[in-house]
């Protein structure tokens, strides 16, 4: 007869989901790149006063490329569990995962310069946000990917640049939901490096020092 675990309350539920997202970011150099390209998409969204059907389709396709990578991380740990030998099946999987990440971040890339290419006299008559955007957003974009990669201490150093990018921008946002996504992705990406140590240990949780 076969004993059903009881189901972790609903609280530890998300807090295990909310791990996975973090596990992925903190040791998969894919998860990243889209995160900080996600981030990227963000400050445009937040430059730029597009119409709802467009910021929607945006807030959709970034959201979608970063559950994609979670899926696509949670398939290679699977066929590692069933195998550590080469097999055509195994690669398959891993090969069709990657594809169908590769195949939503193609999409969400065209899917921006789509909008940016209909939308280019919105961009024209907003020249002062765009360029405060780039004087700002270059040196917060760079600050996050050095947060994600760098050693503790730049780590910390770059994460401190993002927010204060982060909060001149907010100041001028176009839609205050965009500059909200903006500040969780880093502030989770601040989360991911923090926990970074005990996240990527594999041993079980009773077992560690």
């Amino acid at each position: 007869m076969t004993v059903s675990r009881p189901r972790p309350p609903l609280t530890q539920a998300f807090a295990f989901a909310y791990e996975g997202i973090l596990r992925t970011l903190a040791g998969e150099r894919n998860m990243k790149i889209h995160w900080v390209s996600g981030t990227a998409v963000m400050l445009v969204g937040m430059a730029l006063p597009f119409p709802p059907s467009a910021r929607a389709a945006l807030l959709f396709a970034v959201l979608l490329v970063i559950a994609t990578e979670v899926l696509n991380a949670a398939l290679e740990g699977i066929v590692d569990l069933a195998t550590q030998e080469w097999m055509y099946s195994a690669k398959l999987a891993k090969d069709a995962a990657a594809g169908t990440v590769l195949v939503v971040a193609v999409g969400a890339i065209t899917l921006l310069t789509d909008i940016l290419w209909n939308q280019w006299r919105l961009v024209e008559l907003n020249s002062e946000p765009v360029l405060r955007t780039v004087l700002f957003g270059v040196p917060l974009l760079v600050g996050l990917a050095c947060g994600l990669t760098a050693a503790a201490r730049l780590a910390a150093v770059g994460f401190g640049v993002a927010c204060l990018t982060w909060a001149v921008l907010a100041r001028h946002t176009a839609d205050p939901v965009f500059a909200a996504v903006a500040l969780g992705l880093i502030i989770v990406a601040a989360d991911a490096r923090r926990r970074r140590s005990r996240l990527l240990d594999d041993r079980p949780p009773a077992s560690r020092a």
